[in-house]
Parts: structure tokens; sequence; C-alpha cells
């Protein structure tokens, strides 16, 4: 039950994040941006529900495919001026539900120090940084090309006024 639990949250937190950012990134084309967050979500799911159960890898694609469009969906509709805050939302609230999915894991595994399934649970600790260290470096790099960009139109507005 608990695998269940992890697996349908880390997908549709990370997928809901995924599909956040690429909302952004294709305003105006939620069908991209849809399809590569569910794409991302099946992965995950796949990826941390199948050690698990075939149960958990169900409830972890499926969870991860509503999070996928539903992200997708917040960031095209967010304005193009005002996306920054929703994104350094959206990583702190991913960085601090894994905190609490490795808090569950380690929890579980200490109830029972001989589970075969702490091979399981290191797979999906593993999961759960690589996906936050790469949602980092996206809103970084989000972060640098917003800068980039606002820069630039400052520029043209300069010269369009001489």
């Amino acid at each position: 039950m608990t695998g269940m639990a992890i697996a349908m949250a880390l997908a549709m937190i990370s997928s809901t994040a995924i599909g956040l950012i690429l909302g952004v990134l294709f305003k105006g084309d939620l069908t991209s941006s849809t399809i590569i967050a569910m794409n991302f979500a099946l992965i995950v799911g796949i990826l941390v529900g199948k050690p698990i159960s075939l149960l958990a890898m169900g409830e972890g694609v499926g969870g991860g495919a509503m999070g996928g469009m539903m992200g997708a969906m917040i960031g095209d509709m967010i304005p193009s001026n005002n996306y920054s805050l929703m994104l350094v939302y959206i990583v702190i609230f991913s960085i601090v539900s894994f905190l609490f999915i490795i808090h569950l894991i380690n929890t579980k595994v200490n109830e029972h120090p001989k589970n075969k399934t702490s091979r399981t649970w290191s797979t999906a600790n593993k999961a759960i940084i690589s996906i936050s260290v790469l949602l980092t470096l996206v809103i970084l790099g989000l972060q640098i090309e917003t800068t980039d960009h606002k820069n630039n139109q400052k520029v043209d507005e300069v010269h369009h006024h001489h």
C-alpha cells in the first residue's frame, strides 16, 4: 500500500512540475507540452512502480499522467511575465514532497530491516534525488533565459526611443 502511494505521489508531483515548466516553454502549444509531460510521467511511473508491484506501476502512471496534464495547463495559462513565482513555488513544493517521501521510505525500511524491497526503496530514493536535481537545473536555466530576454527587451526599447 505504501509503495503504491509513493509511486503515485512521486510520479504526480514530478510530472506536474515538468508539465508546468513545459507549459511555460511551449506557451500556446498545449498539445506538445501535455504529451511530453505525460510521457515523462509514464517513464517515472514505470521506473518507480514496477519494482514494487504491477498495481503500484499502474497507480504511478495514472497519477503521473493526471499531474502532467494539470501542470501543462497551468503553465500555459500563466501570463508570460508572471510565471517565475509559480515555478519557484512548484520546485519548493516538489522538494518538500520528495523529502517527505524519502522520510516515509526510510521509516518503512527501518520497520522491516530484512525486507527484500530495500533495493526498491533505494531505487526510489535515487529517482527522487535525480528529479529534484533536474527540476532545480531547469528552473535555473529558465531564470537565466528570462533575465537575458528582459535585458534584450530593455536594449530594444532604448534603441527605439533614440
